[in-house]
């Protein structure tokens, strides 16, 4: 199938979806090698694509011959998933998770299903669903949350148990057969989910569940996750009545007063007694305290009802208006749903909260303002005294969380503001010092820019004790002073120069508030998935033309041909760490023979024979 032809196919799936059609030949779509390369395209720069699987070989090892291999199996169903190697990564509140690490080729294949199970599934998920979905995130979870989200009453938090582990196999394949039929395709992500997984070299079987650091997990969770999404929106819907909350009787009353003493007041006229102006003043400063004091709706009418709903992957969270029996019963009711899915809920993670208290949801403590807070505003050339907009959302960043971050990266205390000096970074250049904290504090700082005004808040506090730990880290390689050094940097515009390997010199500027520039929603894509045909034909000629090229590129050699990865994370071990970063950044491939792959990594044909 020619790659226009495979492009039409792709972009016929997405069509066919929204129709809620199912969808068959899919199998035969793997025929084509347009699918692997797009697939290879879309791993190939992965964060752990060079983490090998249980038969110890990373992502440089597909090469084109082996590419070709697992395709020819893959056609003739004799395909073999091999078991996932189990890790344990450590987690905020001091546990650990498993992570699966699949092979380099049962990363390709998963890649090459992902890719077509997307089109399918993509135009149907639901909008509330945020987590691993091309163009959505944490941040557009929370943007959402902030602005639609104003009003709420109760928060019900909750949080799946072992959601990535617990998925019926069955169920899960049942769900995809209702739009996709293939039975040989049915069959390969059968064979996915049943590999089983080995940990410290003992077997064991899959039973339910999909490994947590699977290429395809997270789009098979979502699709697991569907029908929660479907139920979710479907109690919204009935839990929801009325257009706008009635108005506060007693609001009401005090305007009606209010409006009448104004309008006393306008007849008395610029010649009345002077005192009874005054009374008349004073009655209406009253009247407009006390009515300043009251919500002018009806917080509590019985025929008003909201609820807001936001998912992401195995964390999600309600917003309602109306009362705690009411918010209690929506998650009785959400309970036993997800008991109907084999699954369940964390009881330590799942409460109702009032949202004036909050939650934490995706790193952000999520809560209202309190509705009585007032300001100071200018209206026409005179300061008056006016109500901030009551129940609004109001997103933060978790002090405990930051004190953590501080904690954790050798800043000091953030309770005291009391900085250290980072003694393990005294023995390098100045420069990487800098860019080592830039990156460190601008990597939580964009996270975290939709947190409230940076002026006063626990962010400003970490930017503060960050400064300073720099600064003393300079000042102890320097053996000088905190405030020399804050003297010497702001002299030379806040930065330092180094002298680059070409000779040049460049400048790295210590990192401030004023550089800190929020992005536009649009460009909040954390979890964007590069498998789309845009991003597959952007690298195309770079990557693609040259699989098919079938040369090595340095010698011309036509036999025993590997990829090489240029940027490998052992190939810059000597560089420097702004080096390191900057290869991270551009890491590419070049195909080469077997002998100039050897001669790349510094393996001579006389290492290789005394080690055989």
């Amino acid at each position: 199938m020619q790659p226009d032809a495979v492009h039409r196919r792709l972009e016929a799936l997405s069509t066919i979806a929204t129709e809620d059609k199912p969808v068959n030949g899919l199998f035969r779509l793997l025929a084509s090698p347009v699918i692997w390369e797009m697939a290879y395209a879309s791993i190939r720069t992965n964060k752990g694509a060079m983490t090998p699987g249980v038969d110890g070989l990373t992502i440089e090892a597909l090469t084109p011959d082996r590419i070709q291999s697992i395709i020819d199996q893959v056609m003739t169903g004799t395909y073999r998933f091999s078991p996932v190697r189990r890790v344990y990564i450590p987690k905020p509140n001091g546990g650990k998770r498993p992570l699966g690490i699949p092979t380099a080729g049962d990363k390709l294949v998963q890649s090459a299903c992902r890719l077509i199970l997307e089109r399918i599934y993509e135009p149907v998920f639901s909008d509330r669903s945020f987590g691993f979905r091309p163009g959505r995130s944490c941040l557009t979870a929370l943007s959402e949350i902030k602005q639609t989200w104003n009003g709420a009453v109760w928060l019900i938090e909750a949080d799946l148990r072992d959601c990535f582990g617990s998925f019926n196999h069955s169920r899960l394949l049942a769900l995809l057969a209702q739009r996709v039929q293939d039975k040989n395709f049915l069959r390969l992500i059968g064979g996915m989910l049943k590999a089983g997984y080995l940990e410290d070299w003992q077997y064991h079987r899959t039973f339910s569940g999909t490994p947590q650091g699977g290429v395809i997990s997270p789009l098979l969770a979502n699709v697991y996750l569907h029908e929660l999404d479907e139920f979710m929106e479907r109690l919204v819907q009935d839990y929801s009545r009325g257009t706008k909350r009635a108005a506060n009787p007693e609001y009401t009353r005090l305007a009606n007063r209010l409006r009448t003493a104004r309008d006393q007041r306008d007849r008395l006229g610029r010649d009345a007694d002077p005192e009874a102006i005054a009374d008349a003043d004073a009655k209406i400063a009253d009247l407009a305290r006390q009515t300043r004091l009251l919500p002018s709706k009806d917080a509590f009418d019985p025929n008003y009802r909201r609820a807001w709903y936001a998912r992401y992957a195995d964390d999600f969270l309600l917003g309602t208006v109306g009362t705690k029996e009411e918010a209690l019963g929506l998650k009785t009711a959400i309970t036993e749903f997800i008991a109907e899915l084999d699954l369940a809920i964390a009881p330590e993670k799942t409460r109702v909260v009032k949202s004036e208290k909050g939650v934490v949801f995706l790193g952000y403590e999520v809560r209202v303002d309190n509705p009585k807070r007032m300001t100071r505003v200018t209206v026409h050339n005179r300061t008056v005294t006016k109500r901030m907009a009551s129940r609004q959302i109001t997103l933060a960043a978790p002090f405990a969380r930051l004190r953590r971050f501080a904690n954790s990266h050798g800043y000091g205390s953030l309770d005291t503001l009391n900085a250290s000096s980072r003694s393990s970074l005294t023995s390098i250049e100045d420069a990487e010092i800098i860019s080592l904290y830039n990156a460190e504090i601008r990597g939580l700082l964009g996270y975290y820019q939709l947190a409230r005004g940076a002026s006063g808040n626990d962010l400003n506090r970490l930017v503060h004790l960050w400064q300073t730990s720099l600064l003393r880290t300079l000042a102890h390689r320097h053996r000088s002073t905190v405030t020399a050094q804050a003297r010497r940097l702001k002299s030379n515009g806040n930065s330092v120069a180094y002298r680059t390997q070409t000779g040049k010199t460049r400048r790295i500027k210590m990192w401030d508030w004023s550089d800190f520039k929020t992005r536009p929603i649009s460009d909040w894509r954390i979890d964007r998935v590069p498998s789309n045909w845009q991003a597959y034909a952007g690298d195309r000629v770079g990557m693609v033309q040259r699989l098919g090229a079938e040369h090595c590129e340095q010698c011309g050699a036509t036999e025993n041909l590997t990829i090489h990865h240029i940027h490998a994370m052992r190939d810059t071990k000597d560089l420097t760490a702004i080096q390191r970063r900057r290869s991270a950044r551009i890491r590419n491939t070049v195909v080469l023979c077997d002998t100039c792959h050897r001669a790349r990594h510094g393996i001579t044909t006389s290492a290789i024979e005394e080690s055989s």
